[in-house]
């Protein structure tokens, strides 16, 4: 029967969202994986030069979009993510820094390692531009599973725009560090193709 047997517990379950609240994304990466969240610290001469060093890889990787002229092609703003996330990833590589791509999806993109010290980046690419208003999700986390230790956690949000059909351009990044970050949880219930190959087919072609 599982955990929730009644009405009433389901109902609970819909309402942990405004129960708990915004929680820090601190809190519940150590509460999912056990390990912390390291805040860049700008008097410290190695995250100043981690920032420096991000800073010259997305102002040569802008400066290389607008010297070729280049547009990313995609139907939707997310189907260009693949596009950006390679041109991105090359100029990284360039760097000092070692760069690990972590694969698959969910939090986070790359691991980062600097002279030892880990740091971990996610990559998020945004057509919004009207920030005050929008309510598209920008991040989620909804596991901590490629998190290996205490470590800094940045966000790198790249701005597009559709300047013609399906034709996209970037307009400008951002860095930013993710030891303040506060979520809101989503209720969700799922289901895979095998749980609904369980329902009745009704019919098909």
């Amino acid at each position: 029967m599982g955990l929730f047997t009644n009405e009433n517990d389901l109902k609970k379950v819909f309402g942990l969202p405004k129960l708990i609240g915004k929680q820090p994304l601190s809190k519940v990466l150590e509460s999912d994986c056990g390990y912390k969240i390291i805040p860049i610290d700008p008097n410290s001469p190695q995250d100043i030069l981690l920032i420096k060093q991000l800073t010259t890889v997305l102002n040569k990787f802008i400066a290389l979009i607008k010297k070729s002229h280049q547009r990313i092609h995609g139907n939707r703003i997310n189907d260009i993510g693949k596009n950006i996330e390679s041109l991105i990833e090359s100029e990284m590589r360039k760097t000092p820094l070692e760069i690990n791509k972590l694969g698959k999806s969910g939090y986070p993109d790359f691991e980062i390692k600097q002279s030892g010290r880990i740091t971990y980046l996610e990559l998020k690419i945004t057509g919004n531009i009207n920030k005050k208003v929008t309510h598209h999700r920008m991040f989620y986390f909804t596991s901590g599973k490629k998190i290996k230790q205490d470590a800094r956690h940045l966000l790198l949000l790249i701005q597009m725009e559709e300047e013609e059909s399906k034709y996209w351009k970037v307009i400008s990044w951002q860095i930013r560090d993710l030891s303040g970050l506060k979520l809101g949880l989503k209720t969700e219930f799922n289901a895979n193709f095998q749980d609904l190959d369980q329902t009745p087919l009704l019919s098909s072609g």
